[in-house]
């Protein structure tokens, strides 16, 4: 019975949706969104991104560890859209991807704006004192990819130690 389970609310729910939906019925977490979370996110649709932001998919993570707040940092999600995730899902913003990076660490990888690191810093400022596996603190990666000044003073504002880190 329970290997008839998934076949059995899959059945069901054809009814009640489109049928490109249905043809995702089997696939991980991600890829069985309808609209499939993690290309709306690449093609920077934030407004539907947003519109699942209580979703569980938020927080379901992908091959690589990474959940959808750290492709939010990847792709460069308005900061409107983003609080709205953090908001929905603070717990995400201390999710490590299979590198030990935390969202934090990509919006300094990706030179994310200000208000998007302020929210992140806002949600969880100990991020800022979260090595990654290569020893990287997010001020390291901030340093390394030449993020904006007033975005490096943020991080220095929320960790004074951080400068001290050795990288």
């Amino acid at each position: 019975v329970e290997a008839l389970a998934p076949w059995l609310v899959a059945r069901e729910l054809a009814q009640e949706l489109p049928e490109e939906a249905m043809e995702d019925a089997a696939a991980p977490v991600h890829e069985a969104d309808p609209d499939n979370l993690l290309r709306l996110i690449e093609a920077g649709e934030w407004a539907r991104v947003s519109s699942r932001a209580q979703s569980r998919l938020m927080l379901q993570p992908d091959s690589n560890g990474r959940i959808a707040l750290h492709y939010a940092m990847r792709h460069g999600m308005s900061v409107e859209h983003f609080e709205l995730l953090v908001a929905a899902h603070p717990a995400g913003c201390r999710a490590r991807d299979k590198h030990g990076r935390i969202p934090l660490h990509l919006a300094m990888k990706h030179c994310a704006s200000l208000a998007c690191v302020e929210v992140l810093l806002n949600a969880y400022a100990e991020g800022c004192e979260v090595a990654d596996e290569y020893g990287n603190l997010p001020l390291h990666l901030a340093m390394q990819f030449r993020a904006p000044a007033e975005v490096v003073i943020a991080v220095l504002r929320a960790s004074p130690a951080a400068a001290a880190a050795p990288d």
